[in-house]
């Protein structure tokens, strides 16, 4: 595979990562179809080409377009509260599972969005802020927020959405 198409495959989730896009945000940018984007962000093969004109105009249309980086939600003040939710935030970073739980007031909502969206300026967030609707949520509609948000190939079935999203992770650091 050409440097330069790997170059912008990678560009391509992490733009779709931050921006919680999808590919068909991508196709309005560049003008290249839905279809073509998802065969050239894949690892098959492309046609007779090696990909590095497209990728050549798909990295020049990225980075004419920057995505805005979210803002903090406001002031977090440090209590004791936060720096024990701050412990368990890097457990789970380093891998580890938790539940955080605690009164209202003690800024957990808070504390997740600030934290993620401090993440979400990394090229490979180490944590990821989902909101998940109080009324409930298909696992098809969370999973397709996850993967959006770690950039994860597209998939339109459960399954491959789970597949997707495993197989991204493993790849990262």
């Amino acid at each position: 595979m050409h440097p330069l198409r790997e170059e912008a495959r990678k560009s391509i989730h992490l733009y779709m990562s931050k921006g919680q896009v999808g590919m068909s945000h991508i196709s309005d940018l560049s003008g290249f179809a839905v279809t073509s984007l998802r065969q050239f962000s894949s690892i098959a093969r492309l046609g007779d080409s090696d990909g590095e004109p497209m990728a050549r105009k798909l990295l020049e249309t990225l980075n004419a377009n920057p995505l805005p980086l979210p803002d903090l939600p406001g002031k977090l003040y440090e209590t004791r509260a936060t720096k024990q939710m701050d412990a368990l935030l890097e457990e789970v970073a380093d891998g580890a599972w938790g539940i955080l739980y605690g009164p209202s007031g003690s800024q957990k909502s808070f504390l997740l969005e600030s934290r993620g969206a401090e993440q979400a300026r990394e090229p490979e967030p180490r944590i990821v802020y989902i909101r998940v609707s109080p009324s409930g949520m298909t696992p098809n509609v969370m999973l397709r927020r996850i993967a959006a948000a770690i950039g994860a190939p597209y998939a339109q079935y459960v399954d491959g959405m789970r597949q997707s999203i495993l197989y991204t992770v493993r790849r990262r650091r």
